[in-house]
Formats: structure tokens, sequence, C-alpha cells
């Protein structure tokens, strides 16, 4: 299969120990078309890229700087590509990095209040389940 559809979700958490000063977390739903090419009919190893479209959601559950990160959710697209070595014919190990890019507003991470873009050079690995 060359061409095909995903559905991405991921969470980021982070805080400052030992107290939730500033507690805040990241919820990405992302979806698009990903195109992947075996190298060889043996091969191992599919190589893929996709370009992905959805919502990123930045929530602060701190209890300080809520003028600084406020909550917020915008639109959010991703440009990755990767390689899955397939373990079985609904599993598979990947290997992934591209770029997040968002248009956060209002927020430090987002940039100062008003129409902004942030991005940002993500890197994972994960189980993949194929259907």
């Amino acid at each position: 299969k060359r061409l095909g559809l995903t559905v991405e979700f991921d969470r980021t958490s982070a805080s400052s120990p030992p107290s939730p000063v500033n507690a805040t977390s990241e919820i990405n739903v992302l979806v698009g078309p990903r195109f992947s090419l075996p190298l060889s009919s043996s091969s191992r190893v599919v190589p893929f890229v996709d370009a992905l479209i959805g919502s990123d959601t930045f929530h602060n559950a701190g209890q300080a700087y809520t003028w600084q990160f406020n909550n917020h959710t915008s639109l959010a697209w991703a440009f990755d590509g990767g390689l899955d070595i397939p373990l079985s014919k609904h599993f598979a190990v990947r290997g992934q990095g591209g770029y997040l890019g968002t248009s956060l507003a209002g927020s430090t991470y987002g940039g100062p209040a008003g129409t902004t873009f942030a991005g940002r050079i993500r890197v994972a690995g994960a189980v993949v389940f194929q259907f």
C-alpha cells in the first residue's frame, strides 16, 4: 500500500517540580495522507512522508504565570518523514521526525497576543497499529 490515510494523536506534558507552579500540556490531533514506498519486495524497512492538518490544544493548569500562559486551541499542521519496520500484519515499530506548526496566539508558547505562528521540530518513536 503506497498511499494511505493517517490519524495521529499525541500529548506532551511539563511541570516545574516540586510544585505544579507551571504545569502545562499540549494535545495534537492530526489527519492527512501518508505516502510510503517499500525499498524492495523483501525489505523490512518502509520509508514514508506525510502532510497532516488538525488541532493543537495548549492547556495551562499551573498556579503562576496564567497571564502569560493561557489555554488555547488552534489550527495545527505537520510535515513528517520516517521509517516503519513491520513486526506483523497489524503492528510495526516507527521512527519519525518532522515539523509541527500551529497558530497559537496570546501565549508565550505562541508568542505575543495577536495572530502568531509557532512551530517546532519533533522526533518520535512509536508502536503502530495498522488495519
